[in-house]
């Protein structure tokens, strides 16, 4: 919480000086500062949030918080953009909710399997007894969960928590680090292309289009997240757009604009919707020690593609973004082939599968021995009782 709590103030001292400052260096140093703590915020933000969710249920509350979060990011930005202002107070509006992240801040605890992942055992457990105290979870229980995980510890004295080493050099985290790496940087760069173009056809109406497509397509989006995999439903969107920023590419300067423009806001429904899925989706390829420092790497990553992007379309100076958009289609069918390198199913969906067929096979098991006790039932009334035998008769007072 420290590295939020600084982040966030950082980040509104930097943004509010770039806004005052009559000197472009110092203008450009704001904005770096303004940028570096943005991201400090963006990704410590979600890590928590990934932390502190159950775990049963844990993607889809992380999909839902980033879905909230991006339809508000977009109506807010719609809505600034089509104030008559300067770009001061553009700004400085645009930031403005920034002020409740810090009073937000101030009361959530650290993760305690961060924590004990760091061998901060202490702490894990006074963040655990005061979680265990606030959900009305009974403490006696909580202390025997934490004895037993001190135990644990103590028996592996070879086993040190706070050393990363041995899993970065793992092969299988080498390969899914790389492959999430490509994924980040096609979709960055795509994205990327695709704002650009939204922000300047000077529209409207297609940026109001862009924000109900985006909100039309996150609908969807969780009711497919619940049927399928993660990674599937992400290979589907990266072929999907794939193909439409291809097909924009050859169609951005025929007429009718509207065939270009209805393609623009797909692709930037779509796209949005899979960088959420893939947030989400990169938090789940890592252990929690590791978690942190490979999402870095991941986001930067990401910058990487936007700023290659952006370094493509300034060098053309706005024109020839035709090739810029068969660029990012290439990208993201080269991507793909790193999903061979990621496993098919996250913990949460193995835990799930694995508990679907734990319950049909005891349904299955409970149908076979109630049709057992039925025809045994059966067979037992259908024998005739043997001549000369006798019923015997109870007698009663």
């Amino acid at each position: 919480m420290p590295i939020l709590l600084a982040a966030v103030s950082l980040l509104l001292v930097s943004t509010l000086s770039s806004c005052f400052t009559s000197s472009y260096p110092l203008y450009v140093i704001a904005r770096f500062f303004a940028q570096g703590s943005a991201t400090a915020t963006y990704l410590t933000n979600g890590i928590v949030l990934f932390e502190v969710t159950t775990h049963d249920n844990r993607p889809i509350h992380v999909v839902l918080t980033g879905v909230i979060a991006s339809v508000v990011f977009d109506l807010w930005l719609v809505a600034i953009h089509g104030e008559k202002a300067t770009w001061q107070v553009k700004q400085a509006i645009f930031i403005s909710p920034t002020f409740l992240m810090l009073t937000a801040f101030f009361y959530p605890l650290e993760s305690p399997r961060w924590l004990v992942a760091k061998g901060r055992l202490k702490e894990a457990e006074e963040v655990m007894l005061a979680a265990a105290e606030l959900n009305n979870f009974p403490l006696q229980s909580a202390a025997c969960l934490v004895e037993d995980l001190r135990k644990q510890v103590e028996t592996l004295p070879d086993f040190t928590l706070t050393e990363t080493d041995s899993l970065l050099g793992g092969v299988s985290i080498g390969k899914r680090a790389v492959a999430a790496f490509a994924l980040c940087f096609s979709i960055a760069y795509t994205m990327r292309i695709v704002l650009y173009l939204v922000v300047t056809r000077q529209s409207y109406l297609v940026q109001w289009a862009a924000f109900a497509a985006t909100v039309l397509c996150f609908l969807p989006m969780l009711h497919l997240l619940k049927k399928f995999p993660m990674l599937k439903y992400m290979t589907t969107c990266f072929a999907a757009l794939g193909t439409l920023t291809c097909l924009l590419s050859l169609l951005i300067a025929i007429e009718p604009v509207i065939i270009s423009d209805a393609l623009l806001v797909t692709a930037k429904a779509l796209g949005t919707t899979v960088n959420v899925v893939f947030t989400v989706y990169t938090q789940e390829l890592f252990p929690t020690a590791v978690r942190g420092t490979a999402s870095g790497w991941i986001l930067g990553s990401g910058a990487l593609g936007s700023f290659c992007a952006t370094l493509s379309v300034r060098l053309q100076k706005g024109r020839h973004i035709d090739v810029a958009l068969a660029i990012a289609g290439c990208l993201l069918f080269a991507s793909m082939l790193g999903r061979l390198a990621l496993p098919r199913n996250t913990t949460v969906e193995c835990a799930k599968m694995t508990s679907k067929r734990a319950s049909i096979y005891t349904r299955k098991m409970l149908e076979h021995m109630k049709r057992t006790l039925e025809k045994s039932g059966t067979s037992r009334s259908r024998t005739p009782t043997p001549k000369g035998h006798r019923t015997p008769v109870r007698l009663t007072e």
